[in-house]
């Protein structure tokens, strides 16, 4: 029989084909932005040496003033209010392990769009700037990304709870499940724990995971290892003691003046965010504080629902013949709400919770950095090289390890200075009716 001619084609050929990606395709498909731990690290630095960082709180003057009838004695003397806070700072890593031949031949040359190494100094980089952002917007101090809506049964899928859904939670984290907040157990009798997450879907909150595991309503998710051991996040710090019972090691329930001004629906019934609503939360805290509010921080659902009263009372100039530019949408820079006569910024911030504003004094907001986000250095001081020799089980083995770690913590030095507004509707995160 006649040998059959096998002209080349891309069907028999492709492992010859050398695969030629445009940069564009490089570009990745996640939110990796990180705005609110920019705002911290402009935010002023404290360092905190041995125990922590100390400072008081200075909540009340003597009130030794009165109006005596003629010869009596003055009103008796006592002392001002005040009590010592403290922040103690947290340690957050990142790390990447590759092997001696992948770093080799990985050069810009032999790979597509930049160098293996580069590229793993850029992915860790993002992960652990974006779990710094995530922690500070979304969580309030217990590291806490989401509860758990529903008992699973034992499967390979989770519900999670709103508000915060799944909005926090990303495909290859490893996570916790916990019974309680603090003090609490490993849910599924210990097993649920280093669990990789596969999928999620943000739409219906559902979380698809690499084990089976046995979880219960209202569980608590964590990433591993970060249960009660990550830095302060806005849901506690601004807060009247429902997601966090103390601040800065004082008790809220015994001192009043460390709780923020809380706006919140009748039992809990979701509301609009209205321009009244947040007139009323910027004058509480002036009320309360004496201070004047000069930031909001919000989802992107809440920006959507402020622009619901403001779009209406649009304007647009017509300049003579001409025809009026007919603009639609919004520049953040451009949204501008005042209180008592200063201008409070409107910040859109994606990992603050769906259904909450927070309106703050951005002076008060510190960071207690003790190590600035870098990489651990290896020779000596900070100019030395990254990558040091990789350690398994049997010893040193044939890889190069690095870690980029930061020293720090958020905090807030007058904690009435604050507001949050809660149950507010989000159409757009959580498909909420408008109003």
């Amino acid at each position: 029989m006649a040998f059959t001619t096998q002209p080349g084609t891309l069907a028999n050929l492709q492992n010859s084909l050398k695969r030629i990606y445009d940069p564009e395709f490089f570009s990745l498909m996640q939110n990796v932005n990180a705005p609110g731990y920019k705002m911290l690290l402009e935010a002023k630095n404290v360092v905190a040496d041995g125990e922590g960082y100390f400072w008081p709180f200075y909540m009340g003057t003597p009130q030794n003033m009165g109006a005596p009838a003629e010869g009596n004695d003055p009103p008796p003397s006592k002392q001002r209010i005040e009590v010592q806070a403290r922040v103690r700072p947290t340690q957050m890593i990142n790390t990447f392990k590759i092997s001696f031949i992948m770093a080799a031949i990985g050069t810009k040359r032999g790979t597509f769009g930049k160098a293996e190494v580069q590229r793993q100094i850029e992915e860790a980089t993002i992960d652990i700037t974006k779990h710094l952002n995530r922690t500070l917007l979304g969580s309030h101090g217990s590291g806490r990304l989401g509860q758990i809506e529903a008992n699973n049964g034992g499967a390979v899928t989770i519900t999670m709870k709103k508000p915060l859904g799944a909005w926090l939670l990303r495909k290859k984290m490893l996570i916790d499940v916990y019974t309680l907040d603090t003090a609490g157990a490993i849910s599924s009798s210990g097993a649920a724990t280093q669990i990789e997450v596969t999928g999620v879907n943000y739409s219906t909150r559902v979380v698809t995971l690499g084990t089976s595991i046995t979880v219960l309503a209202n569980e608590h998710v964590y990433v591993y290892p970060d249960y009660n051991n990550t830095i302060n996040g806005f849901a506690g710090l601004f807060d009247d003691g429902t997601n966090l019972t103390t601040i800065h090691n004082q008790s809220r329930s015994t001192y009043e003046d460390l709780k923020a001004t809380v706006s919140a629906g009748v039992g809990g019934v979701l509301r609009p965010l209205t321009e009244e609503l947040m007139i009323d939360l910027a004058a509480n805290v002036l009320q309360t504080s004496g201070e004047e509010i000069d930031t909001f921080v919000m989802n992107s659902g809440q920006i959507r629902q402020y622009l619901r009263f403001v779009i209406p009372n649009r304007r647009y100039n017509i300049d003579g013949k001409g025809v009026p530019a007919y603009q639609t949408g919004y520049k953040e820079a451009d949204l501008q709400f005042f209180a008592g006569g200063n201008v409070v910024a409107i910040k859109r911030f994606e990992d603050v919770s769906p259904r909450v504003i927070y309106g703050f004094c951005k002076k008060y907001l510190r960071k207690f950095e003790t190590e600035k986000l870098d990489w651990i250095r290896h020779g000596g001081d900070r100019q030395g090289g990254i990558l040091t020799q990789g350690i398994g089980a049997a010893g040193r083995n044939t890889t190069y390890e690095a870690a980029i770690y930061v020293v720090t913590n958020a905090g807030y030095m007058k904690p009435n200075a604050a507001g949050v507004a809660r149950d507010l509707l989000d159409p757009q995160m959580l498909g909420d009716p408008a109003e």
